[in-house]
C-alpha cells in the first residue's frame, strides 16, 4: 500500500475538463483499453468519483476508475464471479440475503483474450458456505449495508487470498442488486441521452456506495493476519474507490486497536474517515457518516 492523498499531488478544484459532458468523455477516454466501463460503472458512479472535493478530473480518471479496472482484471474478478452463483437463486428467498454461494460446474472457467484460467480452491469453496459476510438491509439513504461476522471466518485456515476473494464475491453481489435497484434511473437517464451538467449533478447523488458493519464479537485471541488488513485496505482504496460510504468496527478491543493502529497509517485520510471504531458491535439503527454511538 502506499500513502497517497484522495485529491492527487496537484489537487485543484478543477474537477472537470472544459466540456459539457464529462462523464461522457471519460468513459470515451477509457473504452479503448478497457471497454468493460460501460458494463460496470453507471454515470451516477462516475459522477460521484469525479466530484469528489479537491480531486483532479485527471486523478479521478486515471488513479481512480482505470487502476481499478485493472486490478479488477489482474485479480480475474470476472472468471471469480462466472465461477460462483449466489444462493438465492437456486432457493429463491430475501434479495442479497445470505452471504452464501455455490459453485456452478466445478467453476471450471475457460481462459479468454482478457481472463486467464481460474480453478477455485477447495478452501474458497468452504470459506463460500460460511456466510460470515452477507446482505443486512438497507440504510435510511438507500445504501446497501453488509455485515461482517469475523469470528465465523478463519483467515489463518483459509488462507489471506481465498479470504479476500470471498469478500470480493460478496461486494460484486452488492453492486449487482444496486444495479438492479437503480435500473430506472439509468434508463431514464439513457433514453434522454448523453448527460449534461444538470443531469452529472443530479446523477452524483444517487447512492452507489455501501455500508459495511464488522462485527468483531466473539473474535478470540488471535489476531486477523497483516495480509488481510492491507488486502481489505486495498479493496477499500484501489479495487472499489469511493464504493464504501461508512464502515463501522465493534466491539473494538485493545488488540483490535492496536491493528488499527498499525494499519492506519496505510490508509489514505479519505479512507481513514469513514472508519467508526465502537464499543459494541455495529446496529442496524446505526446511520449515515457522522458520529456513531458508542464510538470511541
Amino acid at each position: 500500500l502506499e500513502m497517497v492523498d484522495d485529491g492527487g499531488s496537484n489537487s485543484t478544484t478543477g474537477l472537470r475538463p472544459a466540456t459539457a459532458n464529462p462523464i461522457s468523455t471519460l468513459r470515451a477516454s477509457i473504452r479503448p483499453t478497457h471497454p468493460e466501463i460501460d458494463r460496470l460503472y453507471s454515470d451516477a458512479y462516475i459522477a460521484s468519483v469525479i466530484s469528489v472535493p479537491n480531486r483532479t478530473y485527471e486523478y479521478a480518471r486515471d488513479e481512480k476508475l482505470r487502476r481499478a479496472l485493472e486490478w479488477r482484471r489482474s485479480y480475474n474478478v470476472d472468471a471469480l464471479v462466472t465461477a460462483f452463483r449466489h444462493q438465492e437463486e437456486f432457493t429463491g428467498g430475501e434479495e442479497g440475503g445470505g452471504g452464501v454461494f455455490h459453485l456452478v460446474d466445478n467453476g471450471d472457467i475457460k481462459s479468454n483474450s482478457i481472463n486467464p484460467p481460474f480453478h477455485p480452491s477447495q478452501r474458497l469453496v468452504d470459506v463460500c458456505q460460511s456466510g460470515a459476510f452477507c446482505f443486512n438491509g438497507f440504510d435510511e439513504e438507500g445504501r446497501v449495508i453488509l455485515r461482517s461476522q469475523t469470528a465465523r471466518l478463519n483467515w489463518w485456515k483459509i488462507g489471506v487470498d481465498d479470504g479476500i476473494r470471498y469478500h470480493v464475491l460478496v461486494i460484486e453481489h452488492a453492486l449487482e442488486v444496486i444495479s438492479k435497484r437503480n435500473s430506472n434511473n439509468n434508463n431514464n437517464s439513457n433514453e434522454n441521452g448523453d448527460s449534461d451538467d444538470n443531469d452529472y449533478i443530479e446523477a452524483s447523488t444517487i447512492p452507489e456506495s455501501m455500508v459495511l458493519y464488522v462485527d468483531t464479537s466473539n473474535l478470540g485471541f488471535f489476531p486477523l493476519p497483516l495480509g488481510a488488513l492491507t488486502g481489505m485496505a486495498e479493496l477499500l482504496q484501489t479495487a472499489y474507490p469511493d464504493r464504501i460510504h461508512r464502515i463501522h468496527i465493534g466491539p473494538v478491543n485493545a488488540m483490535l486497536m492496536k491493528l488499527y493502529e498499525f494499519v492506519s497509517p496505510y490508509l489514505r485520510p479519505r479512507s481513514r474517515d469513514k472508519i467508526a471504531l465502537m464499543e459494541h458491535a455495529p446496529k442496524k439503527e446505526t446511520r449515515g457518516a457522522g458520529h456513531s454511538e458508542g464510538a470511541l
